[in-house]
């Protein structure tokens, strides 16, 4: 899975610890983080659930309901940079997704002054 090992790290947790309070193998879950292994859908719900973050998320994928409207248009047409942009954006950790958004305010709302 994409972002276990992120989600694991940011709430400070280890391998064995995250498996004590699941119930989930510390050895599983070190293959979900090598992505060697694929989870259950029941166990991406535990995993979602315990972190607090949708399966979407967990799996390392954005809402694709919010891309048109957020690059004003298709997003299959953003070029070169602005996908790699997108794609920086998306192996942020979600504090530094919120401090770059809010950044972003900012510095468009400094343009319409």
């Amino acid at each position: 899975m994409f972002i276990l090992k992120e989600l694991r790290t940011e709430h400070g947790l280890k391998r064995s610890e995250l498996a004590r309070e699941t119930g989930i193998n510390a050895n599983t879950l070190a293959n979900y983080e090598k992505g060697t292994r694929q989870a259950s859908y029941e166990t991406l719900i535990l995993l979602a659930d315990y972190f607090n973050v949708t399966v979407d998320e967990l799996l390392g994928r954005e809402e694709k309901p919010d891309l048109p409207r957020a690059f004003g248009g298709d997003p299959a047409r953003l070029n070169g940079e602005e996908q790699r942009v997108v794609a920086d954006f998306r192996r942020l950790p979600s504090a530094d997704k919120t401090r770059l958004k809010d950044y972003l305010t900012l510095l468009t709302e400094r343009q319409t002054l």
